[in-house]
């Protein structure tokens, strides 16, 4: 229902899917980079701190951008709010 009426929900959906995806584009580059650097042993544990930092830092700029972007306040209206807001 947003997706088809709130020009903001999409935006704010499509800068989210851009931001993971460059992230995890990063991410794979630096996990080859890391493959063919780092001794065979330390790549694993590597990975998976990796991993974590990593998604713990994406839901944190995520939820950041959310909120700055107004996602948070556009959930959690009322439908009727939304209606009478956009049609006065």
């Amino acid at each position: 229902m947003l997706w088809d009426t709130e020009p903001i929900f999409r935006r704010v959906w499509r800068v989210v899917t851009v931001i993971w995806g460059v992230t995890l584009l990063a991410d794979a580059a630096v996990r080859v980079v890391t493959a063919y650097t780092l001794p065979i042993d330390v790549v694993p544990g590597f990975n998976g701190v990796l991993w974590a930092v990593l998604f713990l830092a994406l839901q944190v700029v995520g939820n950041v951008y959310f909120h700055r972007a107004g996602l948070y306040r556009l959930l959690f209206t009322r439908p009727s709010d939304l209606i009478t807001r956009r049609h006065p």
